[in-house]
């Protein structure tokens, strides 16, 4: 569905269950959480390839509509040792394309989040983030939160996007 633009209404305007619903009901459902998942331990990453990546953190099933939708992936740090570390958004098995590449420096660099906007056929989809590195191990670093400097949780979060 696409975003309705509101109109300026005066007094004495009578508001029609049908304006109701396409100018404040269908919008309000733009903002709302299609899927929210979150990990709290560190993710080691040892293997060397896309076919063979790491799960981060696994969604569940969710029937889309076919609209925009709004992937966000946020972990509070990363460690890859200097190796490149390419984090995957996967649609089950299938790789959509990676979120992040880079290289940390050994130090638990941050990461923050890494955002996708993607319009998904009508059906039901299993989306989730895996990760591999170039060469040696990583580590995507996540907790659950707290004092004392404890990391706070990471997650996928996916939202409808307005069009």
């Amino acid at each position: 569905m696409a975003w309705t633009s509101t109109t300026t209404r005066v007094s004495g305007n009578v508001i029609t269950a049908t304006i109701w619903n396409n100018e404040l009901v269908n919008n309000m459902k733009h903002l709302e959480i299609v899927h929210y998942s979150e990990f709290v331990s560190d993710k080691t990453i040892n293997t060397t390839t896309e076919g063979t990546a790491v799960s981060v953190i696994a969604g569940s099933s969710v029937t889309y509509e076919a609209v925009p939708h709004l992937f966000q992936f946020f972990a509070p740090s990363f460690d890859s040792n200097a190796a490149t570390m390419h984090i995957t958004l996967f649609d089950g098995s299938t790789a959509v394309g990676d979120l992040y590449q880079g290289a940390g420096s050994g130090n638990a660099d941050a990461l923050g989040a890494c955002l996708r906007r993607l319009t998904p056929s009508a059906a039901a989809h299993t989306y989730n983030v895996k990760a591999w590195i170039a060469s040696g191990s990583g580590t995507i670093h996540a907790g659950a939160g707290g004092t004392g400097g404890t990391r706070v949780p990471g997650f996928l979060r996916v939202t409808r996007e307005p069009t």
